[in-house]
């Protein structure tokens, strides 16, 4: 057993009827392969959740794949070959809201836009931290602590 390994501790499934992999593209080819071999061995109903433009998964290195992307969508779709794939945000009831959503991703996927332009399209911005004038923010400056 590996190092990691060692630390891992086995668990009781047999009370559950499904199991469900939270951000599936976050495991690399390793642990796909872990992921479906377990799911193989059992008669469990399992699920997985997904963002198709998630970040690349942790530690993930192939020398031999030139799409990774492509690559670790097709490991998910012999896994899980039965998906639904959301198209809008279903928590925004205002379709204008919907489109704004959706916009501002693509312009922020999108490696030909600066993301700061993407920024400042769509949200107001600063450019000096002290120009804050609130408590929550989201903000690309390093983290200080603000003076009263």
């Amino acid at each position: 057993m590996g190092e990691f390994n060692k630390k891992v501790k086995q668990h009781d499934i047999s009370g559950y009827e499904a199991i469900c992999f939270d951000e599936v593209k976050l495991f690399g080819p390793h642990y796909l392969a872990k992921i479906y071999d377990f799911m193989n061995r059992t008669d469990k109903k399992f699920f997985a959740t997904g963002d198709s433009d998630q970040i690349q998964p942790f530690g993930f290195h192939l020398n031999n794949v030139v799409n990774a992307k492509k690559y670790l969508n097709r490991c998910i779709n012999i896994m899980f070959p039965n998906q639904i794939i959301l198209q809008y945000n279903k928590r925004l009831t205002n379709k204008k809201h919907q489109l704004l959503l959706k916009q501002i991703k693509e312009n922020i996927f999108n490696l030909k836009i600066d993301v700061g332009t993407t920024m400042k399209k769509y949200f107001k911005t600063i450019n000096k931290y002290s120009d804050l004038k609130t408590y929550e923010n989201n903000s690309f400056f390093q983290l200080q602590s603000r003076k009263n």
